[in-house]
């Protein structure tokens, strides 16, 4: 279960993933798409490698579901790969493409790697729902 904090203007955002740090491959939270609108903003908030080699790399993609079991890469639905800088990005997925539930999966490759993350979605809920 996601945190949900409405804002004025019908406007929530949830948070997929509290700020943490990653050390291995994580999935964020799973996330119901089917009470919002149109895009959502997907929002991974990733610092820079604070140990392990400088090649190491911290990757993002968008997966989606129809039964919220089974999940598949969503094509293009990915972020720029974070290596040793901060880096802040926003995906806009739209909800009439995507399958109903979405997570986010991340990879991290390198040795002894540690990246601070959180991860967080913006969207307009339908019928104020």
């Amino acid at each position: 279960m996601s945190a949900d904090y409405d804002l004025p203007g019908s406007v929530t955002v949830s948070v997929l993933t509290p700020s943490t740090t990653f050390s291995s491959n994580t999935n964020s939270l799973n996330f119901d798409l089917a009470p919002y609108q149109g895009c959502v903003g997907v929002i991974l908030n990733a610092g820079a490698n604070t140990a392990g080699d400088a090649n190491s790399k911290l990757t993002a993609a968008i997966y989606d579901s129809a039964d919220n079991s089974t999940y598949a890469a969503i094509a293009g639905a990915t972020f720029t790969n974070v290596t040793n800088a901060n880096s802040l990005q926003v995906y806009d997925l739209d909800t009439r493409v995507a399958r109903r539930y979405m997570r986010v999966v991340t990879t991290v490759l390198g040795v002894n790697t540690v990246y601070p993350v959180s991860m967080s979605i913006v969207g307009q809920k339908q019928y104020n729902q």
